[in-house]
């Protein structure tokens, strides 16, 4: 069906779009089925596309953003029975705002459709509504849709040679894109159906979480015509999967019983995925933790998901100390973005809030919020943290800065809050992640007496993927551990060598702070790195951010690193 729709699309097409506006990313929502398309080099895959606006919009269009460059979209309107309207290709399209009948807006549909020049892997590609705010003096310059990247984003394979395309469909118990688990340790299915319209291929068939650690354990099988197993199951399936072939699944989804998935479905969701593994050296090279690596396939030909509520056990409403994962993305005007985020929440409710996407924020001396690589002054921040201490950074002070209502912070489920007047920022922005069960590990070895330092241990030191220089825990001091690390700071021209402390911050969590040191021979000042360590993939792995103490002009005032055990 998508092949034979290639011919409504005349040459007109619309480029990626370079963006400096301000948005205000609350209003409009817009989606895709299918999630994920593989065809060859010039050719034209197709989605149909859904947008909507609790606003009433009168000047929508379709954007390309981020994931394939030299890509060209198009797009056209459908009807309310998916027949493509006269209007013109790219036509632009009013949103009808909420009604008491449609709460989150009439829906408007189109056929989406979008051809690379050149060959994808694996890309994550954006495509979002923008719809121009006509409101006189504006505050703002667009509405758009959030980014919830592999929920609203298109997976995209463009390949030279012939390969599977396969279109996949779920339905969970329940009907509506959710697996709900309604009790700790109970388990729910739900049913998949894909069919290749591309070339025939054997493929590895996986059911995983993404991006995101859920504390829940994924199994599937395959099927016959009656929904009954016809194979164990397993984690994982290798299929042949012909042309034109239809087959189907059962995928099981088992909650811990020892914590909850909270509802935020932009996140805690469970993918179901036709590829080609990642190989073993990719997954043991891999320096980020912001990944399920092992789970992920190096290629993928297609995926659909659901969305996951787990019960949580009776817990404590203090118990919330730990790591939680997630995305930041502007709210109420002001810069867009949707970046990966890790949040770690520390004893007596503390937030370190720090971004982790390669487009980052940046503070200007004047208090603006900017994206990275325009011009933000003397202090900008580079992969910036957001926040940190209740609101209070090093150097900015962001008065209110987490604004926890009531609610919005499920203990060891998930977090669902906002940050306002963000380093003297006029913005909001609004920040959601699930709770990551790596900070209930129990550390070993390496420490000292007391567990509440690391001693004795040398690691290498990451920014950005990129080996920066050494750190030596050194030996215990008053319960502490005292080192030095060699390293060339980010903002830094040259290598230095500083005194480097560390000591765990909470008896039940593995959260940790160092602290650096200033060297005035080198001109390099003192910082905080507050994180966590993991124990789990093996060499001991510790995700700080960094926070500058007092005001350096030329340093990057926050920054993250990884700390990775020799």
């Amino acid at each position: 069906m998508f092949k034979a729709l290639f011919f409504v699309f005349a040459v007109l097409a619309v480029p990626a779009s370079a963006e400096a506006q301000t948005y205000r990313a609350d209003a409009v929502q817009f989606s895709m089925l299918p999630s994920s398309r593989s065809v060859g080099i010039g050719e034209t895959a197709t989605v149909f596309g859904t947008a909507l606006s609790t606003v009433p919009q009168s000047d929508c269009e379709l954007v390309l953003g981020e994931g394939a460059p030299g890509a060209t979209l198009s797009w056209r309107l459908l009807d309310e029975n998916n027949q493509i309207t006269n209007d013109n290709q790219n036509a632009h399209f009013p949103l009808t705002g909420a009604s008491s009948a449609n709460p989150g807006g009439v829906p408007q549909n189109l056929l989406v459709a979008i051809t690379s020049p050149a060959a994808l892997n694996n890309a994550d590609v954006d495509i979002f509504t923008r719809c121009a705010n006509t409101a006189p003096n504006p505050a703002f310059d667009y509405y758009r849709n959030p980014l919830f990247p592999g929920v609203n984003t298109l997976l995209l394979n463009v390949s030279a040679v012939p390969v599977p395309d396969i279109l996949v469909i779920g339905q969970s118990l329940t009907a509506d894109g959710y697996v709900r688990i309604p009790a700790a340790g109970a388990r729910r299915p739900a049913a998949i159906a894909a069919v290749n319209i591309g070339a025939a291929g054997s493929v590895t068939v996986s059911a995983n979480t993404g991006n995101f650690s859920l504390p829940v354990s994924i199994n599937l099988c395959e099927t016959d015509s009656n929904g009954i197993c016809t194979s164990a199951r397993a984690e994982t399936l290798e299929v042949n999967f012909g042309t034109n072939q239809v087959r189907t699944f059962n995928v099981f989804v088992q909650s811990d019983g020892e914590h909850g998935v909270a509802d935020l479905p932009g996140l805690a969701r469970v993918y179901f995925e036709f590829g080609i593994p990642a190989p073993a050296s990719d997954i043991a090279n891999a320096v980020s933790l912001d990944t399920d690596s092992a789970a992920q396939l190096s290629t993928r030909y297609g995926a659909t998901s659901f969305a996951v509520i787990a019960a949580a056990p009776v817990t404590s409403g203090d118990a919330i100390a730990g790591v939680y994962r997630g995305l930041i993305f502007g709210g109420n005007g002001g810069p867009f973005g949707s970046f990966p985020a890790t949040i770690v929440v520390f004893q007596g409710g503390t937030f370190a809030i720090t971004e982790r996407g390669t487009a980052g924020w940046a503070a200007t001396a004047q208090g603006a919020i900017l994206p990275l690589n325009q011009n933000t002054g003397g202090r900008a921040l580079s992969q910036s943290a957001m926040a940190y201490a209740e609101g209070v950074s090093a150097t900015r002070t962001a008065s209110n800065a987490v604004n926890r209502q009531g609610g919005n912070i499920f203990p060891l489920a998930g977090i669902n809050a906002q940050v306002t007047n963000l380093f003297n920022s006029p913005y909001t922005f609004t920040y959601q992640a699930v709770y990551d069960p790596v900070a209930e590990q129990t550390l070993s070895g390496n420490l000292t007496a007391e567990s509440s330092a690391i001693v004795g241990q040398t690691f290498d030191i990451f920014y950005n993927g990129n080996d920066i220089g050494d750190l030596d825990t050194g030996t215990e001091v008053n319960g502490g551990g005292v080192g030095s690390a060699t390293v060339t700071w980010p903002g830094q021209s040259s290598e230095c060598t500083v005194s480097m402390t560390n000591l765990r911050l909470n008896e039940d969590r593995t959260t940790w702070q160092f602290v650096s040191t200033a060297n005035v021979d080198c001109g390099v000042p003192s910082f905080d790195f507050f994180g966590f360590v993991d124990d789990t993939q093996g060499s001991r792995r510790i995700e700080l951010a960094a926070y500058i103490r007092g005001d350096n002009a030329g340093s990057l005032d926050t920054f993250p690193i990884v700390l990775v055990a020799k």
